[in-house]
């Protein structure tokens, strides 16, 4: 049994499918399949050349690009850039300028809305105040202002432009004086500033007082450089266009105040 399946012959050999599918049944060594080219310029047969087939003659191209071609890429990619850059800044310039003018609004309604509540709230009445100088005032009841019109406080917050402080029977008193906010502060009865840094006033905040029971308030804030606002002309006061107008900003709010307090 055993000799007469050593005599039986080998079954032939079947090429595989697949890549090797076009093979003979001869066996090919495996380095032919990646060899371009043998001696003679031959490959043997049923093996592919690596270039698709299209034999040596067959061209490649790997050309790179031209110097017109990088210019003009260079330049397209340098415009979209540009274009880029500038919308980013004038969304930086947008959102600088909403808040500065969202910080300057609401310290005018904050400084507004305390003379109201204390001209209607306070049995004392409104009373204007001599000029001492450059300095203005008035009095609500026993609370005296005190204000210089188009003085800037500094950035860092190092002065005064409109400040309030107490001042008992300020309205009832003969000749009450404003203070000198440019001074020493009253140690007794310290002052409030009532704007923020960079800030000024531009106009007397109680205007056209109609006698004891109502009164008109207006308040107008400008924020910025001195530089950056009109000096003259129609415009004056009020933000210069232009490069650096993100930085100033202005708000004037206005209202009507009625006596609500029984006045004595």
């Amino acid at each position: 049994m055993i000799k007469s399946l050593a005599q039986t012959p080998r079954p032939t050999k079947t090429p595989c499918p697949g890549f090797f599918a076009t093979f003979s049944a001869k066996t090919i060594p495996f380095r032919y399949a990646f060899s371009r080219k043998t001696a003679g310029n031959s490959l043997p047969a049923g093996v592919l050349p690596l270039n698709g087939g299209l034999g040596s003659d067959s061209k490649t191209f790997n050309q790179g690009f031209t110097l017109v071609e990088l210019l003009i890429a260079t330049t397209i990619f340098s415009v979209i850039l540009l274009l880029a850059a500038n919308g980013i800044v004038y969304v930086g310039r947008l959102y600088q300028k909403g808040t500065n003018g969202a910080l300057v609004q609401e310290v005018t309604r904050s400084a507004i809305d305390e003379i109201k509540n204390d001209f209607e709230l306070s049995s004392g009445t409104y009373k204007k105040l001599t000029d001492a100088g450059n300095a203005k005032g008035f009095c609500i009841g026993d609370n005296l202002y005190s204000y210089k019109l188009n003085t800037r406080i500094p950035a860092d917050g190092n002065g005064h432009a409109f400040v309030v402080r107490q001042e008992p029977n300020c309205s009832t008193n003969i000749n009450p004086q404003p203070d000198d906010i440019s001074g020493a502060p009253n140690p007794t009865y310290p002052w409030r500033e009532l704007l923020g840094p960079n800030m000024q006033l531009q106009s007397d905040p109680v205007t056209d007082p109609s006698g004891s029971k109502a009164i008109n308030i207006r308040i107008t804030v400008i924020s910025a450089e001195n530089d950056l606002i009109e000096d003259s002309g129609p415009s004056k006061g009020l933000c210069k266009p232009g490069f650096g107008s993100q930085f100033c900003a202005s708000s004037s709010v206005s209202t009507y105040a009625v006596k609500r307090a029984k006045t004595p």
